[in-house]
């Protein structure tokens, strides 16, 4: 059998968190590139929303981050399903 590689010193050591740029308002092309250049991996979710479709509209996580992590944008659809017809 064998052994498993050593523990990655960077997540044991709680390693140096870095500071996350601020995207939410920024159209998603260019939200990704600033990540990206950052040296974050990016990861995009659609969500229902009237803001302009592209705008990322929510970031996770915000603030500080390890460099590499990946970073979730919530982009904007441009519109919002209708409510469900009432019941009878």
């Amino acid at each position: 059998m064998t052994p498993l590689p050593a523990p990655d010193p960077l997540y044991l050591s709680g390693g140096r968190r870095i500071p996350v740029p601020a995207e939410i308002g920024r159209p998603l092309e260019q939200a990704q590139s600033a990540l990206r250049a950052a040296g974050y991996t990016v990861r995009t979710t659609t969500v229902a929303s009237r803001a302009t479709p592209g705008t990322v509209i929510g970031q996770n996580p915000s603030g500080t981050a390890l460099p590499g992590d990946t970073i979730t944008l919530a982009v904007a659809s441009g519109s919002i399903s209708p409510p469900p017809p009432p019941p009878h």
